[in-house]
């Protein structure tokens, strides 16, 4: 029987990105990874980005994956509509017809395939709890390869912010001429917060400093109190009615005092007056301290992201 699911590879970002934005933009703050990534697609920063969408049996996207290299492959939401009921739920059953479907053709890409050079490496993944799940269970048998569950992160989503006072201090716009403090606080955070990611020099981490304070997305910003840093945090990923705020962080030594909530709270005010919809950003679900936090000053969340790695072939 032939599996109603059929993926189509793009070369060219731009055909990518007219077929997977509209489908992502139906739940774009869940999907607001993906989406935010899809500028620096189309510019060509990862020439080697792999594009694809999936389609279900009514020719709809179903799915939208894409990976740069050397990142995990990042999974959307999962839509897939009956014909007859018009429903979009998709069971346990439909997901690993979905996991199936991406496998085989991350493992044995069509002949035929534009710029088919192989099987393509798969470090790790992220998507939906379950399709993540299902995907790393088919890829780690086929592969034969260990798999872990690195992270269980939420999506959380603002569109009014619960103002926060009474916390000395204010917000300011981080500059050029501060691009030292900010690695240092940027590799901090890294360190602290994604251990679980490959680790990165300090040239890497300016880069991605200079790319922020570059960025139209709203840059870094930075808490400071009797004239000292106490707290930076970042707005990167812009989509089409909003952007993601990350990372944010205050030194272990300078905690319990409000800083990092102070500096969200208005920060994420800053970027809904200058015209966004919706904020999001990303938390890790075994600190809770900042999931109540963010919770408390408007966020809500969407949708729950797991994080799976893999290791080397068994044998």
């Amino acid at each position: 029987m032939p599996r109603p699911f059929t993926l189509k590879r793009f070369t060219d970002p731009h055909a990518f990105v007219a077929a997977a934005e509209p489908f992502m933009l139906q739940r774009e703050a869940a999907n607001c990874l993906q989406l935010g990534l899809l500028p620096a697609v189309v510019a060509g920063l990862f020439d080697d980005a792999y594009q694809a969408i999936v389609e279900g049996p009514e020719g709809d996207v179903a799915l939208v994956a894409l990976q740069t290299p050397p990142h995990r492959l990042i999974l959307s939401d999962v839509v897939v509509r009956d014909a007859a009921s018009g429903s979009a739920a998709a069971g346990a059953e439909t997901v690993a017809e979905l996991a199936e479907t991406l496998v085989e053709a991350l493992l044995e890409p069509p002949v035929d395939e534009p710029a088919c050079d192989g099987p393509l490496d798969v470090s790790g993944v992220l998507g939906p709890v379950a399709l993540a799940a299902a995907f790393a269970e088919a890829w780690a048998e086929r592969r034969a390869v260990p798999v872990s569950r690195t992270v269980q992160e939420r999506v959380y989503v603002c569109t009014e912010v619960t103002r926060v006072s009474g916390v000395p201090g204010a917000m300011v716009k981080a500059g050029l001429d501060q691009v030292d403090l900010l690695v240092d606080l940027v590799a901090r955070f890294r360190e602290e917060a994604l251990p679980y990611e490959q680790p990165s020099t300090r040239e890497q981490v300016a880069d991605v400093v200079r790319r922020d304070l570059a960025s139209d997305s709203g840059g870094l910003w930075l808490w400071e109190h009797a004239g000292r840093v106490v707290s930076l945090a970042g707005a990167r990923g812009a989509t089409r009615h909003g952007v993601r705020v990350g990372p944010v962080y205050t030194p272990p030594e300078l905690r319990g005092h409000g800083y990092a909530t102070a500096l969200t709270a208005t920060l994420t005010e800053h970027l809904l007056a200058s015209g966004r919809r919706h904020v999001t950003l990303f938390t890790n679900l075994a600190n809770p301290t900042s999931n109540a936090i963010y919770q408390r000053i408007g966020y809500v969340g969407v949708t729950d992201r797991d994080v799976y790695d893999f290791g080397q072939p068994v044998g």
